[in-house]
């Protein structure tokens, strides 16, 4: 399916200029994409067709530093709240009403902070994420998450050596091989859907990476998971180590409506290994929206 896209910029929260881009026809219910970290976009390569297939009109945007959007106007504003208050403010400009939210890792908490701050929503869909302290489950325990601040400081006192080996090995075979060791499912990734995500990582300053990431692993919005009152559903995948089923299964009890599907051997980039499975659940999770009176 070609799908016709209107790209453009606003102004965020903070005076950043971000991208956004839109498909659909006015009239159309809306369908909002947010990404995960150092994501702007491959992680819905198989989820847009089928939104605009069941007639949303989607609207995918770029956290600051991501994509083609610029910096952040400060490193103070590389925050879950400040990423929600530019996604209000997008929705207001264009006048977007009751949308689908659908987030896919870290795109959970900036939905779920958003839906917190006054984003009026139809229904939400957890792809393959948490609702906070990302960092503290990580392959079962939180040694990441004790690392990241020893990690941030190596950084600043050896940014030209990090810089050369994350915009040049990053975006190779090389960076794939790893992925396929770490977190990959090696047997239903292709490199094809995988490799963009690497080749736009590497573009991304990696100290602007470090510190969003550090603000995800902070964020918890877990307190507020019981005043989340529209339909929801929660994918995950049941070789996820960066958001173990656990916490899926976690969030599906405490949110008052959802559906919950756990996907066997699927990891953290499950929408791209499974896109068949992951596609019969959200068309089903569709269905019932449409249905609902």
């Amino acid at each position: 399916m070609t799908i016709d896209w209107r790209e453009k910029r606003f102004t965020g929260a903070d005076g950043t200029r971000l991208y956004y881009r839109v498909t659909g026809q006015p009239g159309q219910p809306w369908a909002i994409l947010s990404d995960g970290i150092g994501c702007d976009g491959y992680m819905w390569r198989y989820i847009i067709p089928q939104l605009v297939t069941n007639g949303y009109r989607v609207l995918h945007w770029n956290y600051p530093g991501h994509g083609f959007s610029d910096r952040a106007a400060s490193p103070q504003t590389l925050t879950i709240e400040f990423f929600a208050a530019h996604l209000i403010k997008l929705c207001r400009e264009l006048d977007v009403t009751d949308p689908l939210v659908l987030g896919h890792s870290m795109g959970v908490q900036v939905n779920l902070q958003a839906l917190r701050d006054g984003l009026s929503a139809r229904g939400l869909v957890i792809i393959f994420g948490a609702a906070g302290r990302v960092l503290d489950q990580y392959g079962g325990n939180d040694r990441l998450g004790r690392y990241l601040p020893a990690l941030r400081v190596a950084l600043k006192s050896q940014k030209s050596l990090f810089e050369v080996i994350w915009k040049h090995a990053m975006p190779t075979r090389f960076g794939l091989a790893v992925g396929l060791m770490t977190e990959l499912n090696a047997m239903r990734i292709r490199p094809i859907d995988f490799m963009p995500y690497l080749e736009r990582l590497s573009q991304m300053d990696p100290e602007d990476f470090l510190a969003v990431l550090a603000q995800a692993a902070e964020h918890d919005a877990r307190p507020w998971l019981m005043d989340v009152r529209v339909p929801a559903l929660v994918l995950a995948g049941d070789s996820d180590s960066f958001t173990p089923p656990r916490l899926s299964r976690s969030m599906h009890k405490t949110l008052p409506d959802s559906r919950l599907v756990v996907i066997e051997g699927a990891s953290h980039a499950g929408p791209l290994e499974f896109p068949d499975e992951c596609n019969q659940a959200l068309q089903a999770y569709l269905d019932e929206l449409a249905s609902a009176p």
